[in-house]
Order: structure tokens, then C-alpha cells, then sequence
């Protein structure tokens, strides 16, 4: 974890994280999102999913069931993207809901700013 100077922000080297559930929150900034595969990329970046994740929920599915999720996904920009990539959005939400439905003791949540 890096402080960054005169800054309350925090950087995790996920690179040092076993797991996604090691971590309460990971912001995804999806502010300039405009296309699914964007989406897919911002998504890939920010979970630090394999470099061989294919840009679909089904593979995002397999990874995070792998890998798991934070304790909260925050999209920074998500309520725009409900608005441009509705049925992607909520297919996010369905892959989180999931994955908190088969995962009781490590629930994700999905939130929108």
C-alpha cells in the first residue's frame, strides 16, 4: 500500500494481493467508457485479471470465481454508464449479485457514483 503524498489516496500493488477479498473497496473509473470492450478493459485493469480474461461476463464470471471481489466495486462514473451501456451495467450487477449469492461469507456490492 502506497500513501501518496499530501493525498488521502491509497494505491494497493495488487500484485501482492492473493485475492480480491483481501480488499474492502476497488474503484473502477469508467468515466470515458463508451464501448463494452472499454468496460471489459477498465474492469480487467482495476481486478488485475489474467492478461487472457476475454472481454465477456462469462469470462469475467470465471475469473472473479477464481480470483474473488472486493468487499465493495466501485464504478467512479457508474451512473453514466447505466446510461450508455445499460445492459452491460447490468450485467456487471448480475455477476456481482451471483457472486455473492455463491459466496455468503465474502458478499461484494456493487456501487455507483
Amino acid at each position: 500500500v502506497v500513501r501518496h503524498p499530501r493525498s488521502t489516496v491509497f494505491t494497493v500493488d495488487l500484485r501482492y494481493a492473493r485475492h480480491m477479498t483481501q480488499l474492502n473497496e476497488v474503484v473502477v473509473d469508467v468515466r470515458a467508457v463508451e464501448v463494452p470492450q472499454a468496460l471489459h478493459q477498465a474492469l480487467k485493469q482495476a481486478l488485475a485479471l489474467p492478461e487472457h480474461t476475454a472481454p465477456n461476463f462469462d469470462a469475467l464470471w470465471d475469473s472473479v470465481s477464481d480470483r474473488g471481489l472486493p468487499r465493495q466495486l466501485v464504478l467512479q462514473g457508474g451512473l453514466r454508464l447505466l446510461e450508455v451501456l445499460p445492459r452491460e451495467t447490468r450485467l456487471l450487477a448480475e455477476v456481482v449479485d451471483d457472486y455473492t449469492a455463491a459466496h455468503l461469507s465474502q458478499p461484494c456490492v456493487l456501487v455507483l457514483r
